[in-house]
C-alpha cells in the first residue's frame, strides 16, 4: 500500500466514481459530485503547500482511499484539519496510510491541533483508535455540524 499526493488534474477522472460514492454516503444538501470534484481540482492546482489531496493505491496500483486536508484560516492558529477521508477498500490500511500522510502534514506545518469531520460513528472509533495508539489524545468537542437553508 502506498500513498500519492496527487499534483495532476488529469489523473482526477480514475476516481470519479469513488467521489460520487462519497457523495452519496455523506448525503449532505449542496455537496455534490461536481461540486466536491471542483473543489478537488482547485486544490490539486492552487492548495500549493497550503491544501493537499492524496490517494492511497494497492500493490496492484488500484486506487483504494482519498483524503484532503489544509491548513485552517485564523482564529485557529496552529490547526489542521482534515475535511475528507473516504475508503472503499476493506483493508483498513488504505485510509491509514492517509492519516499518517495527514500527521505528517501537520508536523511540516508545526500544528498544535489536529481537526476531522468523520462521516459516521464507525470513522470517528477508527480515527480514535488509530489516533491513541500513535500517542495523540482525542477530544470530542461537542460542536455538530448543520446545514440549513431558507425555504422558498
Amino acid at each position: 500500500m502506498k500513498a500519492i499526493k496527487i499534483s495532476n488534474v488529469a489523473w482526477l477522472p480514475q476516481i470519479g466514481e469513488h467521489i460520487q460514492s462519497f457523495c452519496n454516503k455523506i448525503d449532505v444538501d449542496g455537496i455534490h459530485a461536481p461540486n466536491l470534484y471542483a473543489f478537488f481540482v482547485n486544490t490539486i492546482q492552487f492548495g500549493r503547500d497550503v491544501s493537499e489531496f492524496w490517494v492511497s493505491f494497492d500493490e496492484d496500483n488500484k486506487p483504494k482511499a482519498l483524503a484532503h486536508w489544509t491548513i485552517s484560516p485564523p482564529p485557529h492558529i496552529g490547526t489542521v484539519y482534515m475535511g475528507f477521508l473516504h475508503s472503499w477498500s476493506k483493508d483498513k490500511q488504505a485510509a491509514r496510510i492517509l492519516l499518517d500522510e495527514y500527521l505528517k502534514f501537520g508536523e511540516k506545518h508545526n500544528a498544535v491541533w489536529y481537526t476531522y469531520n468523520p462521516i459516521s460513528p464507525a470513522h470517528l472509533r477508527y480515527l480514535t483508535s488509530v489516533l491513541k495508539k500513535k500517542g495523540y489524545t482525542v477530544k470530542d468537542t461537542g460542536i455538530f455540524n448543520i446545514v440549513s437553508r431558507r425555504v422558498a
